[in-house]
């Protein structure tokens, strides 16, 4: 993490530094906290991915993207009163159960969703499903989370990253085609429904309100709270973070 030599904000009004830290799914999820902060002019330093629908979702903030890596510090921070590590917005701001709204907060490119809703009725008949099996926590194969969930309908590859010999000839690969990252939230609003594993795509479609099944393997600590600190602990299947998002053991 960046040593940013400005005072630590504690809900004083002022320009404020927010910067990224953690994973992209985190910074996706604690966005959610960001409509909370007020009487402050932000300035948002976050991974370059997300500069787009952050700044569309957020468009009185001003989103900058993180230089290189996480220990070179953008030059906007010296401009601000106070900083904050993204993560630590949720100290402020979400103390108990009914402190979490769970709705959508991230809006993706309303043309490319259009877009992508077209090229979908191109593949198959609906709906249309959205399929992740790996992160960083999470093995899976693409076979297990279609089979646990058993749902009828046109796949599509979410799993954009160093596993594409996994991708079967069952589910349709449309990472040739998309953009870039702000265009993957566009194809994610675009389907009925995303099943996956815990990786940041449950973040991504969570925030918008998609709905989204998360699979958990008893191989990936399904019940250590201690490293699934994100979702509630069973019996509970909901996700506070994201109320369209559901969690199945």
């Amino acid at each position: 993490m960046i040593p940013y030599d400005l005072p630590h904000w504690n809900l004083e009004p002022g320009k404020l530094f927010v910067f990224g830290e953690q994973g992209i799914g985190d910074e996706i999820m604690f966005a959610s906290c960001l409509h909370d902060i007020k009487d402050c002019e932000v300035t948002l330093e976050t991974e370059p991915r997300l500069v787009s629908v952050l700044q569309r979702s957020f468009p009185d903030i001003r989103v900058i993207g993180r230089i290189g890596t996480f220990a070179e510090p953008v030059p906007q921070y010296r401009e601000c009163d106070y900083q904050v590590p993204i993560g630590d917005l949720p100290v402020h701001f979400r103390h108990s159960v009914s402190d979490f709204p769970g709705t959508r907060y991230l809006i993706p490119d309303s043309e490319r969703v259009e877009f992508w809703k077209d090229r979908l009725k191109q593949l198959g008949d609906p709906p249309y499903i959205g399929l992740s099996w790996r992160g960083r926590t999470a093995k899976a194969s693409p076979e297990e989370v279609r089979d646990f969930f058993g749902h009828q309908g046109t796949y599509i590859n979410l799993q954009y990253d160093w596993f594409h010999s996994e991708i079967k000839d069952w589910m349709h690969n449309l990472e040739p085609e998309t953009r870039d990252y702000d265009d993957m939230f566009a194809l994610v609003k675009a389907l009925d429904r995303v099943n996956t594993t815990p990786t940041s795509i449950l973040h991504v479609a969570g925030s918008m309100g998609k709905e989204c099944n998360v699979m958990f393997l008893k191989e990936n600590n399904a019940n250590d709270f201690r490293l699934n600190w994100r979702f509630r602990k069973p019996p509970h299947n909901e996700m506070l973070w994201h109320r369209s998002v559901k969690i199945w053991r």
